[in-house]
């Protein structure tokens, strides 16, 4: 077995006096915006593995018992929920399902916004339309972050976002339908 590097830390945490080890943080960041279920499910055991092995090097030390083991999140909470093992689960986005959260498949093959519908949108007004065909919209980078994706349109069937500047979307219309200028557009994020 491979050497835990928590149990120095652990360690130097049972040596200090006005200190408690109290549980491990176990959150699985990558694994959030894994779009298969069985891909989540699987790098879910593996931690579950990992984790387990931290526990045992710590009972080594005398930490042993119950104690917090938290994380999870919006895109693999089931799979923790149901391990048993984590105590604590760090789910948020389901209340708001941003867009690209919405792209994960249950186990059941669903989209998770199936599940936990979109409650929060970015509400932009469309400025201009220009002559390549381009609709621009007051929302940036001010606005919205990209760090998963451009937001999405929501409201406007055939339009895409294309990209942004600090305070404008730039979207590009399928079709030529509801882009009237000062009409209101929903993104998702």
């Amino acid at each position: 077995p491979r050497e835990s590097p928590v149990v120095p830390v652990a360690q130097t945490i049972l040596d200090a006096p006005n200190l408690n080890f109290t549980g491990l943080h176990a959150y699985l960041g990558s694994n959030q915006h894994v779009r298969s279920w069985e891909q989540r499910r699987f790098n879910v055991e593996l931690a579950h593995g990992y984790i387990n092995e931290t526990l045992a090097a710590l009972a080594t030390i005398g930490i042993s018992g119950p104690m917090i083991i938290t994380g999870a999140g919006t895109g693999s909470y089931d799979l923790e929920a149901a391990s048993g093992l984590w105590t604590e689960l760090q789910v948020g986005s389901y209340v708001f399902m941003d867009a690209d959260y919405a792209k994960n498949l249950d186990r059941e093959g669903r989209f998770l916004s199936e599940t936990f519908p979109n409650s929060l949108f970015l509400l932009t007004t469309i400025m201009s339309k220009n002559d390549q065909g381009w609709i621009v919209t007051d929302g940036g980078l001010k606005a919205s972050s990209v760090d998963s994706g451009l937001p999405e349109v929501y409201d406007l069937e055939g339009m895409q976002t294309f990209g942004l500047s600090d305070e404008h979307c730039r979207i590009e219309p399928v079709s030529e339908a509801g882009w009237e200028t000062f009409r209101k557009v929903e993104h998702r994020r």
